[in-house]
């Protein structure tokens, strides 16, 4: 059968996701270990490819394109300017798996792609405009207009995790900077807020641990603990602060929550929707929230839809 496809791969810190698709449909999907040296992972990245379309029998010529989401700001083609967690800096990872496949490659921040997928079979579907905010360990941002990805001119669109809102702030984020709203919006940050108020012991609390998850903090917090409630309300009150910056300047259809926080639901909706109004331009009303729905899939789902649209013709497409 003379089939044509697309490969999505999402580079995270742990493993490498990649999926062989036809169009909307998945053929495959699979993970492999990252190894964060730069060649390695490109080659890595290719050598499974191959041995991913032999086990489908389907010719590597078929293949389209491929699209890559890395954690981290790069150029459609494929220039990675920096990716922190997995120690690049000006890497053409483009130019290294074309080296090694010779098929075309386009390359997007990792938090845009899931932003796309969400849009082209996601809880974005029905929007033609949105900010995704992934809350996990950081906070990421991807945001999509008119049905495009906000790329920004070294692939830094959408980075609302260091939007600046605490200007007393002296803990530096990861970036450098201090009081960005990704020090206060995140797993991460939730746990630090918990495990500080806990030390403080200025509130009582149920919780066991000095440690706390953002899990415990959360699952405490639907209770009603005093502590969990304040960290949590802090954690709502600078992401609402945040939200409203970014609806005053594109004023979005819709926000879409992702990540691992956003398993708690209809419950962190509410808890930030107050505060988002409390900041909010008035001319930007109306804005729906939604829990993204695509999860752990979103990373090679969008990159394959970067692909597709990068290259609905192949080489033809970059070589006439």
């Amino acid at each position: 059968m003379d089939r044509k496809v697309y490969i999505g791969v999402d580079i995270g810190g742990m493993t490498v996701k990649l999926g062989i698709f036809e169009g909307e449909k998945i053929l495959k999907q699979w993970a492999i270990p990252t190894r964060v040296k730069e060649q390695t992972i490109a080659s890595d990245i290719a050598e499974a490819i191959k041995e991913g379309m032999k086990e489908l029998e389907i010719p590597e010529e078929h293949i389209l394109g491929i699209g890559i989401g890395v954690p981290g700001n790069a150029r459609p083609d494929g220039f990675v300017y920096n990716a922190s967690n997995i120690g690049w800096k000006d890497y053409d990872l483009g130019a290294a798996i074309k080296e090694t496949l010779n098929i075309p490659v386009a390359v997007g921040n990792d938090a845009n792609l899931a932003a796309l997928a969400e849009y082209w079979v996601g809880a974005g579907k029905d929007y033609s405009s949105f900010v995704m905010i992934t809350i996990g360990t950081g906070l990421g941002g991807g945001i999509i207009n008119e049905g495009r990805i906000v790329n920004g001119m070294m692939g830094s669109g959408g980075e609302i995790g260091h939007i600046p809102v605490n200007p007393q702030e002296t803990l530096r984020c990861g970036c450098g900077k201090c009081g960005c709203l990704e020090q206060y919006t995140t797993a991460t940050a939730i746990m630090r807020m918990a495990r500080e108020a806990i030390e403080a012991g200025e509130l009582s609390t149920s919780i066991e641990s000095k440690t706390p998850t953002a899990k415990d903090v959360l699952d405490a917090a639907k209770a009603g603990d005093p502590l969990a409630v304040k960290v949590m309300d802090t954690f709502a009150d600078r992401l609402g602060q945040g939200m409203a910056i970014v609806a005053s300047v594109m004023n979005p259809e819709a926000f879409l929550l992702g990540g691992g926080v956003s398993k708690a639901g209809d419950y962190l909706l509410n808890l930030i929707r107050p505060y988002y109004e409390k900041y909010l331009f008035k001319g930007c009303v109306g804005a729906d929230f939604r829990i993204a729905i695509l999860e752990n899939d979103a990373g090679i789902i969008g990159a394959a839809k970067l692909a597709m649209d990068s290259f609905p013709a192949g080489w033809d497409e970059v070589t006439e």
